[in-house]
């Protein structure tokens, strides 16, 4: 087209519009002239009209601003773009809700269940109100969890409460039966102030609250004594009982018309009654004529004393071992006797002097317990300074008591 034209305008038939007539039924043109065009930044387009034989007989077009439709594109692509901006942060917000409800809050109500249970604050009731049943993830596997340790821990507990209330009760009773113990061993030193032929003292101390050890003495008339030093096995509150039964019978069946040996028999009999847990006990038991020197006595399988006579060293004294107290009945026990001199000194003890352990789990043995005695002055020297002396060397040695220690030391002064 040579310019614009309004509608009726006449304008020569040009190039252009002789193609547009020329052209089949189907035809149709249009063209988009740039900015630097004569028309400026347009687009035309035509359609060719036809009669009824089908001649091409006019044409009509229209020209667009392409300026406008511009405008018009970019604020349906700016539009789009904010509609797809919209839905994006729309879903990313329906998810951040998704995860805050059923990902994020549980976790952190199972989170604060934990620090409360820790600081015993918990209450049973805080995951039990939380819809976690049916969810078939991995929070519901973590709040059953949870459910089932506080509730194993709160078994747990209570438990605990109840055993250590019976512990409690347990060592109120230890107590008792230890004071009951140790009121049943002579502990008033000097023993008998009154008699200056002997002097008498002992020492115990038991692994336990209440152990298997024991010693006593007593006068049976104004001129003999008896004494006896004796371990039960086992250790606790059942070797305590036995040995309360065994000191009770040896005091019942002691008189002066019977010797050590024929009154271990006695006790030995009375002692394998009903003796259903199958314990027993050691026993060396003598009787000292404190006016004579002389002392008979009956050893029932328990170590031998070490004895001291006057500008001699400590050694063992020979004695016969027989079998122990409760182990068979009817058994006779061998009596045997000798004769003490001023300033003789007998020393009795049980095995856990003896068999004490040190770091290198090695024992204090006999030989260090005779080597430490010969080290003392007994002519100065009590036996409460010896059983002392002995004691100071043995926690040298030792790392730590690991059975009851008992001494019993009887130093003849003569009459």
């Amino acid at each position: 087209m040579l310019g614009r034209h309004l509608l009726g305008d006449k304008f020569p038939v040009d190039d252009w519009s002789i193609e547009i007539f020329s052209g089949s039924e189907d035809y149709k043109k249009s063209d988009i002239y740039g900015e630097n065009s004569k028309y400026g930044y347009v687009c035309t387009a035509v359609h060719p009209l036809k009669d009824n034989n089908g001649n091409v007989v006019a044409f009509v077009g229209i020209d667009c601003d392409m300026y406008d439709r511009i405008k018009t594109i970019n604020s349906d692509i700016l539009r789009f773009y904010l509609d797809l901006l919209f839905c994006f942060i729309l879903f990313v917000t329906l998810e951040a809700l998704a995860w805050q409800y059923f990902v994020i809050s549980p976790i952190r109500t199972i989170s604060s269940a934990v620090r409360n249970l820790i600081s015993k604050k918990h209450d049973r009731i805080i995951l039990k109100t939380l819809k976690f049943k049916n969810r078939g993830d991995d929070i519901e596997i973590l709040a059953n969890t949870f459910n089932k340790m506080e509730s194993d821990l709160q078994k747990y507990t209570e438990n605990i409460k109840k055993i250590s209330a019976e512990k409690e009760q347990i060592a109120t009773e230890l107590n008792i039966a230890n004071r009951i113990q140790s009121s049943l061993i002579p502990h008033t030193f000097p023993a008998f102030p009154e008699l200056k032929e002997i002097d008498i003292y002992a020492n115990s101390k038991s692994a336990k609250k209440v152990g298997g050890d024991f010693y006593d003495f007593f006068l049976i008339d104004d001129s003999h004594i008896a004494f006896a030093i004796a371990d039960v096995s086992g250790k606790g509150i059942s070797a305590a009982l036995f040995m309360v039964i065994a000191r009770t019978l040896i005091r019942n069946e002691t008189s002066i018309d019977k010797i050590p040996g024929e009154i271990l028999e006695h006790v030995n009999n009375q002692m394998c009654v009903e003796n259903d847990l199958g314990m027993f006990l050691t026993l060396f038991f003598g009787i000292l004529n404190f006016k004579t020197g002389e002392l008979h006595f009956s050893n029932a399988g328990h170590l031998k004393p070490i004895i001291k006579s006057k500008f001699r060293k400590f050694k063992e004294l020979d004695v016969k071992k027989n079998f122990v107290i409760a182990g068979m009945p009817n058994l006779k026990f061998k009596n045997e006797k000798i004769q003490l001199t001023k300033d003789d000194i007998i020393f009795m003890y049980t095995d856990g002097i003896t068999e004490s352990l040190n770091e290198e789990s090695q024992t204090w043995g006999i030989e260090n317990l005779i080597d430490t005695l010969n080290t003392i002055d007994t002519s100065t020297c009590p036996p409460k300074n010896i059983i002392k002396t002995v004691k100071e060397k043995l926690n040298e040695f030792s790392k730590g008591q690991v059975d009851d220690e008992t001494i019993l030391i009887i130093k003849y002064q003569g009459s």
